[in-house]
């Protein structure tokens, strides 16, 4: 389990503990994927709001972008494959990056900073987490650590915020259901090979998932299959993993990035009163 996945389960256990006079449920369901909710807030089975969970420094949404040469000439435009539709924001992060195209048509992996647009990078990211019906991030440094609690409309006054221009992998998503015997078939052999049982295997929303008959360890390259197929954590049981289809394509994205400025513990009353109103 990565250390992001330790602080988001972390949070979710405080967060219950320290509201537990209260009729709300804290609940882990971002996972590793990124459009989803970190953390939602139930009142019975009603979700009322959410909230991010950001191990400083983290990682704090993206948009994809494609390049479109004409005349000897690129420019960027939004793509359709984004999730959220543009907004004035990304708009104006565009043009720029069009208007300083000498500065940022050479994108590799490493990324290029994009300069000059503070507050319009802040108020993307605000609009983005609003847009996922997020009110708070709750964030830290160190697991184990502070925990302090941030209304997204205060981002400002509490995060340092970067972005950049990079090549990166899509991101992952379910096993498409024709292939859900071959994915069986490899992760069969695959944790054969490694001397482990399966247990079974489930099919749900999420897609695949299997279940061993013992704990393990599975490193960095015992986690991937043949197929573009690979092996992730399912923090829904124990000795329970997904098998995910990753990406072919390597795009161009802006991606955010956050870093809190402080190190304390703060923001309980806030998200208390914020409770209140749901009573």
């Amino acid at each position: 389990m990565q250390r992001w996945q330790q602080f988001e389960l972390e949070a979710c256990e405080y967060l219950n503990n320290v509201f537990k006079d209260l009729p709300f449920t804290f609940k882990c369901e971002g996972g590793s994927d990124s459009l989803g909710e970190d953390i939602m807030v139930y009142k019975g089975k009603d979700h009322i709001f959410s909230i991010e969970a950001k191990l400083s420094p983290a990682q704090s949404g993206q948009f994809s972008l494609i390049p479109i040469e004409s005349c000897g000439k690129v420019q960027y435009t939004y793509s359709r494959d984004n999730k959220f539709p543009s907004d004035s924001n990304s708009e104006k992060i565009i043009k720029h990056l069009n208007q300083n195209i000498n500065t940022y048509s050479e994108v590799t992996q490493r990324g290029i900073a994009i300069n000059g647009l503070q507050s319009v990078l802040i108020n993307w990211i605000i609009n983005h987490y609003k847009t996922k019906s997020s009110k708070f991030i709750i964030t830290s440094k160190g697991i184990g650590s502070f925990k302090a609690i941030v209304p997204i409309d205060q981002l400002r006054d509490n995060f340092y915020v970067h972005a950049c221009l990079r090549r990166k992998r899509s991101g992952s998503r379910k096993v498409p259901n024709y292939q859900y015997e071959l994915a069986e078939t490899l992760a069969q052999t695959h944790f054969s090979g490694l001397g482990l049982g399966i247990k079974g295997f489930e099919y749900d929303g999420k897609g695949i998932s299997l279940t061993l008959k013992s704990s393990a360890q599975l490193s960095k390259d015992q986690r991937y299959l043949p197929e573009n197929m690979y092996i992730s954590s399912d923090r829904r049981g124990k000795n329970r993993y997904i098998i995910k289809k990753r990406s072919s394509t390597n795009n161009i994205n802006v991606v955010f990035s956050l870093v809190y400025k402080h190190e304390t513990s703060t923001g309980l009353e806030a998200l208390r009163s914020e409770l209140m109103k749901y009573l």
